[in-house]
């Protein structure tokens, strides 16, 4: 098992509802439009952030 990648993924699961808010789950699966903006969002966001922490 790693050990780190599974911490990474734990302590960071939630990471982006910080910029986009808790989206109940039936509304994030209301449709598969919507789930695929919000995921880019929140992807785009810890992206963002881990560029901005690693420099």
């Amino acid at each position: 098992m790693d050990w780190k990648k599974l911490y990474e993924i734990t302590s960071s699961h939630d990471y982006g509802e910080i910029f986009i808010g808790d989206i109940k789950t039936p509304v994030k699966h209301y449709s598969l439009e919507l789930r695929a903006m919000l995921q880019k969002v929140e992807e785009g966001m810890v992206e963002a952030t881990q560029k901005r922490n690693s420099s």
